[in-house]
């Protein structure tokens, strides 16, 4: 009897270990699956510009991190310590996006190994475990979250979550070793008050965390613990009370941001019987793309548009979650609490993300499920475990499918990921499943505009128009291009109908504001500047644009000061380091210009006025040669500059270069500069 169970404890530990190496290869699978998204850009059309690269509190500095923890960010979200995780990737590494999408993949295989501790811990079995977090790791609903960088809020907050889980099951088995009357002291309390801590690192990391608290009654269930006893309720009331504190502020920063009115809107298009339909539709997708990931997208559209009547088919669906329910029911019933456990995990943890409260724009989100799919992979985990130790027939069979399963999923999440190298690719993606998605192809437009190609951006701007006559920010970014391609008076009809639409749109009034001042009508500039200050304090390019009328207007003290305002909202503008510097320029402060200039020209090099403005303060400095190597270079970025030539010209006229002076100006003259014709009857005529 003694060797039999040697060996059988002998045969545990080596299946133990086999699962543990096994755990290595899904690690390393994950990160092959992932190594592609180390190329990808920043997805600046969604998210990572607010989160990384428009980010005004992105420098790892004592003011940002107070901002973070005691204000939130401007974008309307309180999750500190992710903010502070991304202040300490630009630290390292500032905007180089390898960095950023490499910790996300550090940190997925983090979570995978802790989603296989907790599971293995939970129900006793390292192969539930390994199952469970194998699933966890390669399954494709997972790219939203890990590709890109702002995806890190959802893997940061279930680490600690998890870890919090774990430690609460620490804490429960301590007690049931003594008595399940002992009271929280010693072990037990170094345990709890470490779930409790993950618990608080959770909610500083995304308010998705709230829902732990329930999570843990979950876990208490499935150990068979009392729910309702003095103690229970005690243990569980300081979650709660965070909970609650934390959903609080969460609120107010929300609140604090005019973003937030967008999903205020939902409340106001859909009734909460809609609502509340359209939750158990969104349930039943999440499900349905847990079992086989078909036709994923960034966006997905509401299937009804603000006032309209809901299809009758769709009041299928909350008797399709009943019927679930009650299957569930009878299961635990049955005595079966895995599956009820599985089910139940899923459902609260995803709960406050349906949209009930619509909180973000789609009526599903692929990254909420970061989380919650781990108790769906649990049931799918625990089912397998059955079937090998109850069904040896089936053994090998249903080990086969598993692996085939993992397989797909895998080529499924490596194919995925590409998806997201930049934003050009991902909201093309979108637009081949909703061809009609307003947001999509407004964001494909903003794509196209960054990536230079104006026109491509007109024609999705149009189009998103024309799928949405009531988008104001459509609007306002087709009056962006009109603008930059010279058609003031249409850019002007066009920011006119975004305020129209939406009289809080402060970049609206800001970009109104900038084509009043190229239409001369600098007076009603001015108002419409100052508004979309009052309406976003922290826009910098209000603050630009205003420091420009006011350079127009001599107001140079102000306008240096609307310019320092501005970098420091937004560190990173090339153009508005080369407005500063032309100021103080025209304050003769050349020194300083230059230092600006160098600045701007290193934030974007193929900006021909910063070199122009440059190679002017060096010539008012004496430094003529250096002056014509910055003309030079304007004119490499734009051989129709006439004003690069103009001065050039001057330059090698006062280096006794009368013959390339000439030259300069005649090819300045045929640019259309008027300027050129005066130098050349002074300077070039026998």
């Amino acid at each position: 009897m003694i060797r039999l169970a040697g060996n059988i404890k002998s045969n545990k530990t080596h299946a133990e270990y086999l699962h543990y190496l096994l755990l290595a290869g899904v690690i390393i699978i994950t990160f092959i699956i992932y190594s592609g998204t180390l190329k990808n850009d920043f997805i600046t059309k969604w998210d990572d510009n607010v989160y990384v690269t428009g980010n005004p509190n992105i420098k790892l500095t004592a003011k940002n991190i107070e901002t973070s923890f005691f204000h939130g960010e401007s974008h309307g979200m309180y999750l500190p310590l992710t903010s502070l995780s991304f202040s300490m990737n630009y630290y390292f590494g500032e905007f180089n996006p390898y960095s950023y999408h490499f910790v996300n993949i550090l940190l997925h295989i983090a979570t995978i190994i802790l989603v296989f501790w907790f599971i293995s811990m939970l129900c006793g079995s390292s192969l539930v475990g390994l199952v469970t977090a194998s699933l966890f790791a390669v399954h494709t609903m997972q790219v939203e979250s890990v590709a890109f960088a702002a995806g890190r809020r959802d893997i940061l907050y279930t680490i600690f979550f998890i870890l919090s889980c774990v430690y609460y099951l620490k804490y429960i088995n301590q007690s049931n070793v003594h008595s399940p009357q002992t009271t929280v002291k010693g072990k037990n309390l170094k345990f709890y008050l470490l779930s409790l801590g993950f618990f608080v690192l959770s909610l500083l990391s995304k308010g998705q965390a709230a829902s732990l608290p329930v999570t843990l009654i979950l876990l208490d269930f499935f150990r068979g613990k009392k729910l309702l006893t003095r103690r229970s309720i005690l243990e569980k009331s300081p979650f709660f009370i965070l909970a609650i504190i934390f959903g609080i502020i969460a609120f107010a920063v929300k609140n604090a941001t005019p973003e937030y009115k967008v999903t205020l809107e939902l409340i106001e298009y859909f009734p909460i019987h809609t609502r509340l339909i359209l939750a158990c539709y969104g349930i039943l997708i999440y499900l349905t793309k847990l079992i086989i990931p078909f036709n994923l997208s960034v966006i997905y559209p509401y299937p009804i548009n603000s006032g309209d009547t809901l299809p009758a088919e769709f009041y299928i669906y909350p008797l399709l979650i009943i019927a679930l329910i009650f299957l569930i029911y009878y299961l635990m019933k049955k005595g079966n609490k895995t599956y009820t456990f599985g089910f139940l995990f899923f459902i609260c943890n995803i709960f406050l993300v349906l949209q009930i409260a619509p909180n973000s724009y789609g009526i599903i989100n692929e990254h909420y499920v970061y989380l919650p799919c781990a108790g769906i992979f649990f049931m799918y985990a625990s089912g397998y475990n059955w079937v090998v130790r109850n069904i040896k027939s089936m053994k090998v069979p249903i080990t086969s499918l598993l692996v085939i399963y993992l397989l797909f999923l895998g080529i499924s999440s490596y194919s995925r990921s590409k998806v997201w190298k930049d934003s050009i690719t991902l909201f093309s993606d979108v637009i081949d499943k909703y061809p009609t998605e307003s947001l999509a192809l407004n964001n494909l437009g903003n794509a196209k505009w960054e990536a230079g190609d104006k026109q491509g951006a007109m024609k999705y701007y149009d189009k998103a128009i024309e799928s949405s006559p009531k988008f104001a920010k459509a609007y306002n970014n087709r009056g962006i291009i009109k603008s930059e391609l010279g058609d003031n008076p249409g850019a002007l009809v066009d920011f006119n109908k975004a305020i129209e639409l939406d009289a809080q749109l402060a970049d609206a009034f800001c970009n109104r504001g900038l084509v009043k001042i190229n239409l001369n009508d600098n007076n009603s500039a001015m108002d419409d500047l100052n508004k979309a200050i009052i309406l976003d304090p922290e826009s910098a390019n209000a603050y630009t644009n205003r420091g420009w009328l006011k350079t127009l207007s001599s107001n140079y003290k102000s306008a240096i000061e609307d310019y320092d305002k501005a970098l420091y909202l937004s560190p990173n503008s090339a153009r508005t380091y080369a407005n500063r510097g032309w100021v103080k320029s025209l304050l003769s402060d050349y020194k300083n210009a230059i230092d600006d200039y160098d600045k701007a020209i290193a934030l974007n090099a193929a900006l021909d006025l910063a070199y122009i403005n440059r190679g002017i303060a060096k010539y008012r400095l004496g430094d003529k040669p250096e002056a014509i190597n910055d003309f030079t270079k304007a004119l490499e970025i734009n051989p129709a500059n006439g004003m690069a030539y103009l001065n050039r010209g001057m330059a090698r006229y006062d280096l006794e270069d009368r013959q390339g002076a000439c030259l300069d100006w005649k090819l300045a003259g045929e640019t259309g500069n008027k300027d050129a014709d005066e130098m050349i009857r002074k300077y070039c005529r026998n």
